[in-house]
């Protein structure tokens, strides 16, 4: 198995201790290769916010840089995880640049039956919203946020000893994610956000305004889910319908 990690710091500093040190364990299973690529490495020019993306497809972007590779590198793997310190109570500059220039995928998600860990340090305090807003961004992208691993270190060096024990604890629970991951089923969250932007994105009277997302929830996505591959309980569907159908357009 392959599992890609992304570093969102600026440095190579904490955060990347340990997505190393969960990399390490997971590899002792001599089952699994871990890759570790630095946001701060990569060629992400900085959103411009034109809407081109949304509007009309990703290969409309303006930019042309490594983003494509990115997402190429999350669609080849496994599993993967994404990392970032605590930068003034929230992701680094980087890690969100990230997300605004993956804002599409928001609207026509496509990383489905990919486990995935959330990796948080700080020096005192603020790991709460930046792994909620990770953990519910990643979700929306169509993967399974299955581990969040948020460690209070000092500025300056990672005391492993202190936080080895939570470390393992947090491996060995997205190792067990990727051995099931062909049994992972969106949650209910994840459905209710299908029929929500079907209902919206779907419909005609969007055709002319958002047209990438209109042909795509009119012929690219499945009969219960954004994809067939992923089954979705009765339960979830009636929710999920019921829901949309409160939305007006």
């Amino acid at each position: 198995m392959k599992v890609l990690a992304i570093n969102g710091s600026p440095h190579k500093g904490n955060t990347l201790k340990v997505i190393k040190s969960v990399s390490e364990i997971l590899e002792e299973s001599k089952e699994i290769q871990v890759e570790i690529i630095h946001l701060s490495d990569l060629n992400l020019q900085t959103c411009m916010g034109c809407f081109q993306c949304i509007l009309k497809g990703s290969e409309n972007c303006p930019l042309k840089d490594d983003r494509d590779f990115l997402i190429s590198k999350i669609m080849d793997s496994d599993g993967v995880i994404f990392g970032s310190p605590v930068y003034v109570m929230h992701v680094t500059s980087i890690f969100k640049n990230m997300v605004d220039r993956f804002a599409f995928i928001c609207h026509r998600p496509r990383f489905f039956k990919k486990p995935a860990m959330v990796v948080s340090t700080t020096a005192a305090w603020g790991l709460k919203d930046p792994l909620k807003y990770m953990e519910g961004v990643i979700n929306v992208w169509g993967f399974s946020v299955t581990t969040k691993l948020g460690l209070k270190t000092p500025p300056h060096e990672l005391y492993l000893d202190k936080h080895k024990k939570k470390i393992a604890s947090a491996a060995s629970e997205f190792y067990n994610s990727l051995k099931r991951r062909d049994n992972i089923k969106p949650s209910t969250m994840q459905v209710v956000q299908f029929y929500v932007q079907r209902r919206i994105f779907g419909d005609p009277q969007l055709k002319d305004i958002m047209p990438r997302d209109y042909i795509f929830f009119n012929n690219e996505v499945g009969k219960y889910y954004f994809t067939d591959s992923l089954k979705v309980s009765l339960s979830k569907r009636m929710l999920g319908r019921l829901i949309s159908k409160l939305i007006k357009i």
